[in-house]
């Protein structure tokens, strides 16, 4: 963990959000990946969605394509960011298609009663992630997730109030 604190503390400059997003990533793919070599590339992501460093591309796409492969649970979530990913450099069609995975593994949790990928359906609906905008749509899966206890999802009903969407 120390060495996770002094990548992070590298990425100037610090904000509370960056450092939650990093801790989570520890928890839920480096942590169980084996590593913090896993975690580097994700670190480098944060960093250059706040203009701070510059990202590795291919390993980051790497170290969430091997998380797809051992945790399949992660494939929607895997798929979304690899997506996310495409998407920041303009490679548009490419991360279409990786969206269009994730919403299918999204779609399949979320009728199993996964409130996080119904949350996650709310999110691509919202901002038009691999299918067409909706804003009603993204507000029935939030609310479906938000009755089950997703408090990500309450939170998007409220910024859909705020936004007009």
């Amino acid at each position: 963990m120390e060495k996770l604190q002094r990548i992070i503390k590298n990425i100037k400059p610090i904000n509370q959000e960056i450092y939650n997003a990093c801790l989570y990533r520890w928890d839920h793919i480096a942590k169980p990946l084996g590593g913090l070599g896993n975690l580097e590339p994700l670190i480098a992501r944060i960093g250059a969605i706040q203009g701070q460093v510059e990202v590795n591309i291919e390993n980051a796409i790497e170290c969430y394509r091997r998380a797809i492969e051992k945790y399949p649970y992660y494939e929607g979530k895997g798929n979304y960011y690899i997506g996310g990913i495409y998407e920041a450099n303009d490679e548009l069609i490419i991360a279409g298609d990786y969206y269009k995975k994730a919403f299918i593994h999204f779609e399949k949790c979320a009728k199993e009663g996964d409130i996080d990928a119904m949350n996650f359906l709310g999110i691509m609906y919202t901002y038009g992630k691999g299918v067409a905008v909706d804003g009603l749509v993204a507000k029935e899966w939030y609310k479906l997730a938000a009755d089950k206890g997703s408090g990500a999802a309450m939170t998007n009903i409220g910024l859909q109030y705020e936004y007009g969407r």
